[in-house]
């Protein structure tokens, strides 16, 4: 859905911009790394964006000069994890949270680069909070970069953060069929 909102080359000309795919694998443990030759070059770059894939662990978080970029569609001193807008939308809240955060080795608690809130009460589904979410952090990007780049700019580490919140369960999936399909529980 991310990707079909935001593309990467309207913020940037990516003629001019090395980049580099890769496939992140599971780790032992909890996470994904990327490969080791991934976080060698990513020592040589000013910031690293991840999209597309679950929770990033290893060297690669430190590797560039400002650390590896991610967004967090959701509020992190209320949900944690995921998915996103999918706890609001249950929860009934009027306004979901927005972070653009650099990643530490902790799960949803990086230090906040650009954060915001966005209204979802005229959000009758979970699809339209999801696309709420996804357009409403496309200019966070641009704008994280530019904060990073100040000299004088310090990201804010979370103190707060909430609960965590997984896949729903049986429950709780029936209670979104039951609420996507009349608008009320």
């Amino acid at each position: 859905d991310y990707r079909e909102l935001v593309d990467l080359r309207t913020i940037v000309d990516f003629d001019d911009v090395n980049h580099v795919t890769c496939t992140p694998e599971p780790t032992d443990g909890f996470g994904n790394e990327v490969p080791a030759d991934v976080s060698e070059a990513a020592q040589s770059v000013d910031v690293l964006v991840r999209f597309g894939f679950g929770f990033l662990v290893g060297d690669v978080l430190n590797a560039p000069t400002h650390g590896t970029l991610s967004f967090h569609h959701g509020d992190f001193r209320k949900y944690r994890w995921r998915p996103a807008g999918f706890w609001e939308f249950l929860h009934d809240e009027e306004e979901v949270g927005i972070t653009l955060q650099r990643l530490n080795d902790k799960l949803d608690a990086g230090e906040v680069v650009v954060e915001k809130t966005s209204r979802i009460d005229d959000c009758d589904t979970w699809q339209a909070i999801k696309h709420r979410l996804f357009t409403e952090s496309s200019s966070m990007l641009a704008e994280g970069i530019q904060q990073l780049s100040r000299e004088e700019f310090t990201p804010t580490q979370l103190t707060d953060i909430g609960s965590m919140y997984t896949r729903p369960a049986a429950l709780d999936y029936l209670r979104y069929l039951w609420k996507n399909t009349t608008g009320r529980l």
